[in-house]
């Protein structure tokens, strides 16, 4: 068992406490596009984890996470490794991946060619800058369920942070109040778990959600049904999914409101 967990020294980021707060106890840790490495140094201190790798593709991030990983004194207990993705560990060397803000298709891309080491991975900790359906329809194909995820806001900006775990035998519950082809679909981008919860923050992210729709579509040709112009058509077709997905998204942020008693 490990020690009474203590408050780290190394200050987080709200988004990186989220994931730093949803590490197992014990777990066997890699954070890739590690930077400064200030995840696992705040998991060590805290005595959440033991040791960790840090992992970084580039020469730059790895000597920043040194030098900070030595400040903290923790040299001996975090190792830092140079390398690609997953290629810096060895499958069933880990239990627990973390990878933090990069684009959703660049995460999607690191677990597709690691297979084995995925493979042998328990949970995910993922904070996707952009691409979440892509992302989020990954981990339905290959067994993560969704345990938890939340949009956050910080300095004026929203995240969305997923904690997934491996299970091969059971349906992911999460999904189930989106049923068809189309609520699924806006459930892999906005996330199952966090459209179900009326918090404000979700609701404010969905208001910018549909200004940007608006902003889209200000900026579209006005309609024209003449199918004989094909690309023109095309454009309207677009037009129309666009105003689908909307007003969807409206329809969904009353539903939280009401929820909420706003």
């Amino acid at each position: 068992m490990m020690n009474e967990e203590h408050k780290p020294t190394i200050s987080l980021s709200y988004r990186l406490s989220w994931l730093l707060s949803r590490i197992p106890s014990e777990a066997s840790l890699v954070d890739v596009g590690t930077d400064h490495a200030l995840l696992p140094i705040a998991a060590v201190q805290m005595g959440r984890i033991h040791t960790a790798i840090a992992s970084d593709v580039a020469v730059g991030p790895v000597e920043r996470a040194c030098k900070q990983i030595s400040q903290a004194g923790l040299t001996d207990l975090i190792d830092v490794r140079l390398g690609d993705g997953l290629s810096t560990v060895q499958p069933g060397e880990v239990d627990t991946v973390v990878i933090a803000g990069m684009g959703g298709s660049t995460i999607t891309e690191i677990l597709m060619q690691s297979p084995s080491v995925v493979e042998h991975t328990r949970m995910l900790l993922l904070q996707p800058m952009n691409a979440y359906s892509k992302l989020r329809q990954w981990l339905y194909q290959h067994h993560f369920f969704l345990q938890d995820e939340s949009i956050l806001k910080e300095d004026g900006r929203f995240y969305q942070c997923i904690q997934a775990i491996r299970n091969e035998y059971a349906f992911d519950v999460a999904y189930q109040l989106f049923p068809d082809e189309w609520d699924k679909r806006m459930a892999y981008q906005y996330g199952p778990l966090n459209l179900q919860r009326p918090t404000i923050d979700v609701e404010q992210y969905l208001q910018v959600e549909i200004q940007k729709y608006q902003n889209i579509l200000q900026q579209m040709p006005h309609p024209n049904y003449n199918i004989s112009h094909l690309p023109r058509f095309e454009t309207d077709k677009r037009r129309q999914e666009l105003l689908g997905d909307m007003e969807w998204i409206k329809n969904w942020q009353a539903k939280l409101s009401s929820e909420r008693g706003g």
